[in-house]
């Protein structure tokens, strides 16, 4: 779960300032919703979904990026906190994640998926969930000041973007 979770949320840190309309979709009902669900949990059906409504392309630009710019600003307050995973604990305190157990007695976390929810909220329960499960990879989380891209390890390593001056 885990995995899926990062997963999705890397995707949306790492791409989202040039997706489009479509390319939001599809990261709504592929890696974010593959990361809210169980495997026992069958996904909402279309007849009790509401009736969809025509977004303009220009709304969708400013949700990505009003979206992005908050959940960078989340990551990069936990980057240089002591407290690595306070914001997950937060986000757990608000029912944005939740507490699983397996079959196996494993204990798990899960993002919670509600409707209304904001983009920022759902990205950050992504990360929550991750934080809680893995807290130490918070430790090694970083933020490009130039790219902006989300990395776990050290940027100068991962970063591609320092090496273009060069």
């Amino acid at each position: 779960m885990a995995d899926r979770c990062r997963r999705a949320a890397l995707a949306f840190t790492n791409g989202a300032e040039v997706w489009t309309k479509a390319d939001l979709a599809g990261w709504l009902v592929g890696p974010y919703r593959g990361a809210t669900r169980s495997g026992s949990m069958p996904p909402p059906s279309r007849a009790s979904s509401p009736p969809g409504r025509k977004v303009e392309p220009a709304a969708v630009d400013d949700l990505l990026s009003d979206a992005h710019v908050r959940v960078l600003t989340v990551l990069e307050n936990v980057a240089i906190s002591r407290t690595k995973t306070a914001f997950a604990r937060r986000l757990l305190e608000e029912h944005a994640v939740q507490r699983i157990t397996d079959h196996g007695h494993t204990v798990g976390w899960i993002p919670m998926d509600a409707p209304r929810m904001r983009l920022a909220y759902r990205v950050l329960s992504l990360f929550a969930a991750d934080a809680l499960a893995r807290p130490a990879d918070y430790e090694t989380l970083t933020v490009c000041h130039r790219c902006e891209r989300v990395r776990f390890r050290c940027l100068e390593e991962s970063c591609g973007c320092m090496r273009d001056d060069d």
